[in-house]
């Protein structure tokens, strides 16, 4: 496979457009979270662009069955970057409790322990629906960090929608 104009490496999303629905699968359900999400992006190709990827595949998400959504969501586990303590434990295990997935919490360079900690506490308050759409904001965040380290937009890309 060729790589995109910009020389990453990463594969062109004429490329991505091109693989079989098994290659597409393969390779792309590790970015996605996991292999349900790859497979039903990969039945809307083509695709014009990594942001109509994401697009796609949060509409996905919002279509798929509450057991689909739950199994994306636990797919992304807690990183190191959160606060570290008994008190922080425990809320973390009430949210996983009430919600039946993870706390999750996109976070990019330098950010508070403090923020993530408030943040935990406020979301815990949450109402279920609305929690869940805060939660899929956070995953579509990092898969589209992820889909970006694997995808050039490359020819056709960026502004093709």
């Amino acid at each position: 496979m060729t790589t995109p104009e910009d020389g990453s490496g990463r594969i062109p999303m004429r490329a991505v457009n091109e693989m079989s629905k098994a290659e597409f699968i393969a390779r792309l359900s590790g970015p996605c979270g996991c292999s349900w999400a790859a497979q039903r992006l990969a039945a809307e190709r083509p695709l014009g662009s990594l942001r109509s990827m994401l697009s796609t595949l949060m509409k996905a998400f919002h279509n798929a069955p509450e057991e689909d959504q739950k199994e994306l969501l636990r797919s992304f586990p807690e990183h190191g970057d959160q606060p570290e303590g008994e008190q922080f434990d425990r809320q973390r295990a009430a949210y996983q409790e009430r919600f039946g997935y993870p706390f999750i919490i996109a976070v990019k360079g330098r950010c508070e322990k403090s923020s993530v900690e408030a943040a935990l506490l406020h979301r815990l308050q949450s109402y279920e629906d609305a929690e869940l759409e805060t939660a899929s904001g956070e995953v579509a965040k990092l898969i589209g960090r992820r889909l970006a380290r694997v995808i050039g937009d490359g020819p056709g890309g960026e502004n093709a929608e």
